[in-house]
């Protein structure tokens, strides 16, 4: 799997273009303040680059190698920095505590799910937020398009409400999108949004 992200990631195009998912930007430019933000599974680092464009002290994690270069690259064109880790989600570790996590199609085998999440939520603050998109298990009928064709790696609404304990829930809903975001997430599917209030 690290193979084929180091081989999606190895072009001078942003597969998932340069701009930040609109559900994640749509709130980062309402946040009311400023702190450290964590992006888990960041790729080419669009989102991590406009949260650190915004003033967010910014940590962005993945396990291709060829992600944190684009990423790396994204922010020195962008006129900020980022820090960027190349490692596995069930291993990163952190001594910082998080204002805000940012999950944009960070998609992982159900088997596995809890005890990364666990980990990561660890790390948020209390009154700390999780915002998240994700594409749900009904993205399957609009042909696997854009996004997992393993209903392992994809998402129902009830799922993410079972990883969601200790948080209260703002907003979940299971929404039908077109997106535009690169080559490789363009047409329309399903997703899932959520924001979430660490207790």
């Amino acid at each position: 799997m690290k193979d084929l992200w180091n081989s999606r990631y190895n072009s001078t195009v942003y597969v998932y273009g340069e701009e930040p998912n609109t559900y994640l930007k749509a709130f980062f430019d309402t946040a009311n303040h400023v702190g450290q933000v964590l992006f888990p599974g960041e790729g080419e680092g669009r989102n991590a680059v406009y949260a650190a464009k915004l003033g967010w002290k910014v940590v962005a994690f993945d396990y291709s190698n060829q992600g944190k270069v684009k990423a790396e690259m994204l922010a020195k064109k962008n006129g900020v920095t980022i820090d960027y880790l190349v490692c596995d989600a069930a291993e990163f570790r952190s001594d910082v505590a998080y204002d805000v996590i940012a999950f944009s199609f960070f998609h992982i085998e159900e088997l596995v799910r809890k005890p990364i999440f666990e980990n990561l939520f660890s790390l948020l603050k209390p009154g700390g937020k999780v915002i998240m998109e994700v594409f749900s298990t009904g993205n399957l009928k609009y042909g696997g398009i854009m996004g997992p064709k393993n209903i392992d790696l994809l998402y129902s609404e009830q799922s993410l409400r079972n990883l969601m304990q200790g948080f209260r829930l703002e907003h979940i809903a299971v929404e039908t999108v077109t997106l535009n975001e690169g080559d490789f997430h363009k047409g329309q599917g399903e997703v899932i949004n959520l924001l979430a209030i660490k207790r």
